[in-house]
C-alpha cells in the first residue's frame, strides 16, 4: 500500500470518526430537549381525560405535577398556568405555555413562525399549482 493511499484511509477513519461522534452528541442533544416536553405531554395527557370525563377541577395529585413542572423543563411556569382555576383553562394555558418552552429549547422554530400565523388564521395552505406535463 502506497503512503498516499494510507493517508488517504487514515483520514476517512479519522472524518468517520468525528461523524459518528457528532452524531452521537446531536442524538442526546435532541434526547434531553424532548424529555421536558414528554413531561408536559403526560400533563397535557391527564388534564384531556380529566376534561372528557368532564372533571373540571384541578385535585392535588395535578398541583403537585404543576409543582415539578418548573424544575424538570427549566422554564418557570406563565402566569396563565399559574391562574389557571379549571382543567379545561389549565390545558389551554399548558398548550401556550409548550410552546414558549419549544421557542426556548429549539430558537430555529421561529422560521416557521409564518406557517403558523397561516394557520392561524385559518386560511387553507396555498400549494403551488403544477403546469400540465411539467416534471416535479
Amino acid at each position: 500500500m502506497t503512503p498516499t493511499a494510507r493517508r488517504g484511509i487514515a483520514a476517512a477513519a479519522s472524518d468517520y470518526t468525528a461523524a459518528r461522534r457528532s452524531f452521537k452528541h446531536s442524538r442526546t442533544r435532541e434526547r434531553s430537549l424532548r424529555c421536558p416536553i414528554a413531561t408536559i405531554d403526560h400533563l397535557l395527557a391527564v388534564l384531556e381525560a380529566r376534561n372528557l370525563d368532564g372533571t373540571r377541577d384541578i385535585d392535588e395529585s395535578i398541583r403537585a405535577e404543576l409543582d415539578r413542572l418548573p424544575r424538570a423543563v427549566g422554564v418557570p411556569l406563565s402566569c396563565d398556568v399559574k391562574l389557571a382555576r379549571n382543567t379545561r383553562r389549565l390545558h389551554a394555558a399548558l398548550l401556550d405555555w409548550q410552546a414558549t418552552v419549544l421557542d426556548r429549547l429549539k430558537p430555529a422554530r421561529g422560521q416557521y413562525a409564518a406557517v403558523d400565523a397561516m394557520f392561524d388564521a385559518d386560511e387553507p395552505p396555498r400549494v403551488p399549482h403544477r403546469r400540465k406535463g411539467s416534471r416535479v
